[in-house]
């Protein structure tokens, strides 16, 4: 008898909600996630007993041990948002906030323009995650609670794609609540195309000259995060501990100055005269480079900006590499972000709440929406 129906791959819907306790579903209505694949799944550890008894055999026994769910996700950086986020949100801003922790917003003057800065606190953020398909109805729809973020890499190229990120999964437990799903289909948005990007890389300022010579980036924003799990007769963990993050990333840059190719020797030789600051701006408006000051990006809707700074960049994280066989020649920088307690700000001087917590980095995304992520 051949199936009812099957699921294909353009059928599958990814949300997430905000939580405001770790691992409570908000039951709410989720926000779509544009994702490649969706890769989540619930882990349940599989404890066998193996007593001898004098049989010859070696497994009696299987139990359930502690659940969590692990993953992945990743697609398009979208970063639109009307005032209320009724229209395509971006949605990994919802993530930065949780990997993160703190997020505030700061109206730009007196136009529609909101800067919304994301810092670290001591615990991170977590969302609920629901995938919805053809199969979607009541206690069909699995939720992903608890989820935290380990990792978020965000990569581009200035000369070909988009701007994209993958983030690593770390989460509670699975859910199967009784409900179908709601997650309303939506094709707006704008994304970041690689060439309206802008690099510079050496002096911090606060509006500094893009260089032309960066071709591509990785960044890499990593977080330690721990389950713990209490006697306290359930079958999934009741805390959680985190360690600050660590930042690094990569760098593919033309090689049309030696000055450049010092950087890493020198760096490794004698640190406190080579370390330099890296800026990063993403913006779907042509005309806003990283010159642009935040009072005069006058964005329109659906226009937005990602601005991302590394204070100070060590780049001893490892060798740096002359790519000589291709035209032009090129180089890979790899760098580790440092702590910078007083570091210079990238446009606006970011809320006293998030100072503290962007000494690592600054990250903010400039668009519509009047409210906190």
């Amino acid at each position: 008898m051949p199936n009812a129906t099957n699921v294909v791959p353009e059928q599958i819907k990814v949300g997430l909600e905000k939580e405001s306790t770790w691992g409570t579903d908000p039951a709410g209505t989720p926000i779509l996630i544009p994702v490649d694949a969706p890769d989540l799944k619930e882990e349940v550890a599989h404890i066998a007993d193996e007593g001898l008894r004098g049989l010859f055999a070696r497994d009696f026994e299987g139990y359930g041990g502690l659940r969590q769910v692990t993953g992945s996700l990743g697609g398009i950086f979208y970063g639109t948002s009307d005032a209320a986020e009724t229209s395509l949100a971006s949605p990994v801003a919802h993530i930065l906030a949780a990997l993160l922790g703190g997020t505030a917003a700061t109206q730009i003057g007196a136009t529609n323009d909101y800067i919304h800065d994301f810092y670290t606190t001591e615990l991170p953020g977590s969302l609920t995650l629901t995938v919805e398909d053809s199969l979607t109805a009541a206690q069909t729809t699995p939720h992903y609670v608890g989820v935290m973020f380990p990792r978020l890499t965000l990569r581009y190229n200035g000369g070909e794609g988009l701007l994209t990120w993958e983030a690593d999964i770390l989460g509670l437990r699975q859910q199967w609540p009784n409900s179908a799903g709601s997650i309303a289909a939506d094709k707006t948005g704008q994304a970041f195309i690689g060439w309206q990007s802008s690099v510079h890389f050496g002096t911090a300022a606060a509006n500094p000259t893009a260089l032309a010579k960066v071709i591509s980036a990785e960044i890499v924003i990593e977080r330690e995060l721990m389950l713990v799990s209490g006697a306290s007769n359930q079958q999934y963990a009741q805390n959680r501990a985190a360690r600050p993050p660590r930042v690094t990333f990569t760098a593919v840059v033309e090689f049309v100055d030696y000055a450049d190719y010092k950087l890493y020797s020198d760096d490794t030789n004698d640190h406190s005269s080579n370390q330099q600051a890296w800026t990063f701006r993403f913006c779907n408006k042509a005309a806003v480079h990283t010159q642009t000051g935040d009072s005069s990006l006058s964005l329109a809707a659906g226009d937005a900006v990602l601005d991302i700074r590394l204070h100070t960049v060590s780049y001893g994280e490892s060798a740096l590499t002359i790519s000589r066989g291709e035209a032009p020649n090129t180089m890979e920088f790899a760098g580790r972000s440092l702590y910078t307690p007083s570091p210079t700000w990238f446009g606006a001087t970011p809320p006293t709440a998030a100072r503290t917590g962007q000494s690592l980095i600054q990250i903010r995304l400039i668009n519509q929406r009047t409210s906190a992520y």
